[in-house]
């Protein structure tokens, strides 16, 4: 018997990063931070359309749920729907389409994981992404995930890949350590990834594509042992300057 339940998942702040350890050729944080800054100011004149299918796999069966249309602008350095449809069906709230969401996949990911990072530098190596990891505690309250109504803190180890040949931010990914039992939930896995974009002839990093996957166990008292994983894969298009978006919101 499958169990429904209405998944939540928001982001808070980051503490410092705790390094692995200075390696050299090295590349300064200081500077990475100033590039994930340069990001931020980029999305906040920016209004991006998210394209969300959402999947649920139990044992070798993968099923295609449905799709979420948002359109996505950064006010202030907080992303707000200027429209979210589903089915043809607009909805006030992304909370109202039920089923496994996310929120934060812009801006807000972007910014807590640049405070994440303390001064220092982080190894590089030519032709292969240099990866800066970061952790928190749950016991810090800086991520949580709500399920059934019930808020779970998050102990969470980050990473974020950089491009080495160009300085870019290539890839953010958190992954958090495994839920209490009674959650129902094993991990929580969220994905990020960046490319150049041009917009309005300008070349910007920007989010591309997102993956948000829960993995769950089979319920207590189940028959059979098999894993349950429900995930969204989000796909960032359309990007385009405040004031040209009123034609792009009004055809959804």
């Amino acid at each position: 018997m499958r169990i429904t339940r209405t998944w939540q998942f928001l982001l808070l702040c980051l503490p410092a990063v705790q390094s692995s350890g200075q390696v050299t050729p090295a590349g300064s944080l200081t500077a990475l931070r100033a590039r994930l800054d340069g990001s931020l100011a980029d999305l906040s004149r920016i209004v991006i359309h998210e394209n969300i299918v959402r999947y649920s796999a139990c044992g070798h069966r993968v099923r295609r749920l449905d799709t979420v249309d948002t359109v996505v602008e950064v006010v202030d350095g907080v992303e707000q729907y200027a429209g979210i449809w589903k089915k043809g069906v607009a909805y006030a709230g992304i909370a109202r389409i039920g089923g496994l969401w996310s929120f934060g996949e812009l801006a807000t990911l972007l910014r807590n994981t640049r405070d994440a990072l303390a001064e220092g530098s982080f190894g590089l190596a030519d032709g292969t992404p240099a990866i800066v990891p970061f952790t928190f505690p749950a016991g810090s309250h800086r991520w949580y995930a709500t399920i059934a109504s019930r808020v779970y803190w998050l102990e969470v180890q980050g990473r974020l890949s950089v491009d080495t040949s160009s300085g870019d931010v290539s890839r953010i990914s958190w992954t958090s350590a495994p839920l209490p039992a009674g959650a129902g939930v094993d991990r929580i896995v969220w994905t990020v990834d960046f490319a150049p974009v041009q917009v309005a002839g300008q070349r910007f990093n920007l989010p591309s594509s997102a993956i948000y996957k829960v993995s769950r166990s089979s319920p207590a008292g189940a028959s059979n042992d098999r894993s349950m994983v429900d995930w969204n894969v989000t796909t960032f298009s359309d990007y385009a300057r405040y004031g040209s978006e009123a034609s792009l919101v009004a055809s959804r």
